[in-house]
């Protein structure tokens, strides 16, 4: 550059000679030559100085734009270091340009030399690669690891939007869980992805040991449900054997008593045609019928031939009954009975049974209904059904729940006390079906009391 500058400036100076030469005429050659050279050096001093100055000013120019684009990784760096969560910045083939101290700090904690970060998630690693390795190197996170590896290559490619999951990172010092969020950096992401990493231990911590309190209360819940459910059931039992031994007293003294009293009133009539004759006839007619209610009230406590003949003989005497009072045909269906239940069982079921036909004969609107009794090693199903009015159920069930409805709620009670259940099923103008279903191993654990 300075011979370029020296070459124009004797050009100069020789052009200024020859032009000065042709103007005077007179001058000497050497004082013209002279002349030029000063011009020439004055020019070259002055194209120097503008050369520097320009040079300067691109230096300056270059430095400033090297201090902006340092401020700016120090500015994105600061605001990465001060989140808290663990953030990786990836290119689009998934390699890691840049971290935060959070990140830095737990691949130096959970590096395998202490107090230096771990290569393979440090910048320059792919962390694409390093999701995939851990598929084959940890057992307990391969899926968690092959999920994360597609959800970023899925970023990355601009088939999701975002990506987000839960997973483990056990050590064998301590139990941890992390939320990963993957988001692009632009629309298609062709940018790259930030990757951020927050440990969620604590609130994982929190759920597992609220699901442990959970479990010890349901499980007390449920110990509490089987000794209530128990202490129930004895007191059904003791509720039927006390109905039983009233029935018997009212067998063997009260209505034997009755039947001597009728014998004797009728002796004494006997041949006679005064004028106590038809008081007798009368009073032997009440006592008739004291007897006959009573002989009812022993039945309905505990009926005889229940204990005598068994379930279904006891059911066919039922529809008998049923007839005869309340004129409701019913149709009875049995299977085959399993081994011998305990009389108590068999009772609550009779007496269920025996109320929900007179609440068909009652409230159903018709004359005929049906009763079915199934039984096999697993449960015992007893089902009344008729084709009349029906109801909505709901308000019934909500009545139950209330303690109302005395009848199907003292039926529900027994039924699930003894470990079993009531269905209905009933729509207005569709007839109603009430199911009762006793599971027999639950009959045999509940009710084992002496």
């Amino acid at each position: 550059m300075p011979w370029i500058l020296l070459g124009t400036s004797l050009l100069v100076s020789a052009f200024v000679s020859l032009r000065v030469k042709n103007d005077l005429g007179h001058a000497s050659a050497w004082a013209t030559f002279a002349g030029g050279l000063l011009i020439s050096g004055l020019l070259f001093v002055l194209l120097r100085m503008c050369l520097n100055t320009r040079g300067k000013a691109v230096r300056i120019a270059d430095q400033q734009t090297a201090d902006a684009l340092a401020e700016s990784e120090i500015f994105k760096q600061s605001i990465l270091d001060s989140l808290p969560a663990e953030i990786a910045v990836v290119d689009h083939s998934g390699k890691i340009v840049a971290v935060n101290q959070p990140w830095r700090q737990y691949a130096t904690e959970s590096g395998v030399t202490p107090g230096e970060t771990a290569a393979a998630v440090d910048v320059g690693a792919n962390y694409i690669a390093v999701c995939q390795a851990g598929i084959d190197f940890i057992q307990d996170g391969a899926l968690e690891s092959s999920m994360a590896a597609s959800g970023i290559r899925a970023v990355l490619d601009g088939r999701l939007p975002s990506f987000s999951m839960e997973y483990p990172c056990h050590t064998p010092q301590k139990q941890q869980w992390f939320f990963m969020v993957v988001m692009p950096m632009g629309k298609m992401a062709s940018g790259g992805a930030v990757i951020a990493h927050t440990n969620i231990t604590p609130r994982k911590l929190a759920e597992n040991q609220l699901a442990a309190m959970a479990g010890t209360l349901e499980k007390q819940v449920d110990e509490r449900t089987r000794q209530l459910r128990q202490v129930t059931a004895e007191l059904t039992m003791a509720e039927e054997r006390e109905r039983h031994r009233l029935a018997q007293e009212l067998h063997d003294n009260l209505s034997q008593l009755l039947a001597a009293i009728k014998i004797r009133l009728s002796s004494l009539g006997a041949g006679r045609a005064d004028t106590f004759q038809p008081s007798l006839d009368e009073i032997v007619v009440l006592v008739e019928q004291a007897n006959r209610a009573v002989r009812m009230i022993t039945m309905q406590l505990s009926p005889p031939t229940l204990r005598i003949l068994g379930f279904v003989p006891a059911l066919e005497g039922l529809v008998e009954e049923m007839r005869h009072t309340y004129g409701l045909k019913v149709d009875i269906y049995t299977e085959s009975q399993p081994q011998r239940l305990d009389d108590v069982i068999l009772a609550v079921l009779f007496r269920s049974a025996r109320e929900l036909l007179i609440n068909v004969a009652k409230h159903a609107g018709v004359n005929d209904a049906s009763l079915s009794y199934r039984a096999d090693d697993k449960q015992l199903t007893l089902l009344v059904s008729d084709d009349g009015c029906g109801f909505d159920p709901e308000p019934i069930l909500s009545m139950l729940s209330a303690k109302q409805s005395f009848g199907l709620r003292s039926i529900n009670e027994r039924i699930v006390a003894l470990g079993g259940r009531m269905e209905i099923d009933s729509n207005p103008g569709f007839g109603c079906m009430v199911i009762l279903t006793l599971p027999l191993p639950i009959i045999t654990k509940e009710t084992s009391v002496s």
